[in-house]
């Protein structure tokens, strides 16, 4: 398990007297017995949910679409911008580095889905428009600017605008938060 970087010095804290061991003992008793209980030192074929088959997953994709779809939260509709009419629009933009990619659509703590579905997919798959894509940023980080003006002239060719941005678990996540957003 990898959770961080902090507890290489667990040892030489509790030895300098800066953490209680009975803290740290008690800690990993209790880490313990969740893993006991949860089957982690079980051969995995004793552990009945150890493998899910994923045709029991399939059952539940309506259940988690309505449940994604009743969670959006909109905190501004100007001018009832949203829901987009369809029937204005022939041509899309789609920019941003979370635009396409499966791993900033998984988010940080997550199993290996069946199905990812990134906003270019769902764009695509659902409208009739001419999707006009561009990453824009190489990465989540947005190391490499390379390709914005790129993207300003596909956003400049397209009726609508859908920038996809944020995070993944390449720059976030256990042992991978940054101290600083700057």
């Amino acid at each position: 398990w990898n959770c961080g970087g902090e507890f290489a010095h667990l040892f030489e804290a509790v030895n300098q007297g800066l953490v209680d061991e009975d803290y740290v003992n008690n800690s990993v008793s209790r880490l313990i017995k969740a893993m006991i209980q949860l089957g982690e030192f079980d051969p995995p074929e004793k552990v009945n949910y150890h493998y899910l088959d994923m045709s029991v997953v399939d059952k539940h994709i309506p259940i988690n679409r309505e449940a994604a779809q009743q969670s959006i939260v909109l905190i501004k509709n100007k001018n009832n911008f949203l829901p987009l009419d369809a029937t204005k629009y022939s041509s899309v933009a789609i920019i941003g580095p979370c635009a396409d990619d499966p791993v900033c659509s998984r988010g940080d703590y997550d199993p290996q889905p069946k199905y990812i579905i990134t906003v270019k997919n769902a764009v695509t798959n659902s409208t009739k428009w001419k999707v006009n894509y561009m990453q824009g940023c190489s990465d989540v980080k947005c190391t490499d600017n390379s390709k914005f003006s790129d993207a300003v002239n596909i956003a400049k060719s397209s009726d609508l605008i859908i920038y996809v941005g944020g995070t993944s678990k390449t720059i976030e996540g256990e042992g991978n938060d940054r101290s600083s957003i700057i």
